[in-house]
């Protein structure tokens, strides 16, 4: 469930392309998607989903919304759920593209006191 998304497009193929461009955040320069039905992705320089201090995937109105967050192409997330679900599944929690368990990831964050969002 958590492993390396490289080179994906997680956007509806039956939704355009209505906009991209180039956003630097972080130093970081990343190569931004919109697309007709709201979503928004982002990519490194590589191809992978990648954002530091946000998800990487935006879901506007497919699967009644939702977030990834990624670095380097990797589910990650230090301080939530890396896969969020909006329409009542499950959200994931992942470390460096390893699915971690909720329990044991309150546990890696109760250790490294990380105020917990979710």
């Amino acid at each position: 469930c958590c492993g390396l998304l490289s080179n994906e497009t997680v956007g509806d193929l039956k939704n355009k392309v209505i906009n991209t461009y180039k956003v630097v955040e972080d130093g970081e320069t990343l190569f931004v998607k919109e697309y007709e039905n709201g979503t928004i992705e982002y990519k490194n320089s590589n191809g992978g989903f990648h954002r530091k201090n946000g998800p990487a995937v935006i879901w506007k109105e497919e699967f009644k919304g939702g977030e990834l967050w990624c670095l380097n192409g990797k589910k990650h997330r230090e301080d939530g759920p890396a896969f969020i679900h909006n329409d009542g599944g499950d959200n994931e929690y992942c470390l460096n593209g390893e699915f971690i368990p909720k329990k044991e990831f309150l546990k890696f964050m109760a250790k490294n006191r990380i105020r917990k969002l979710y």
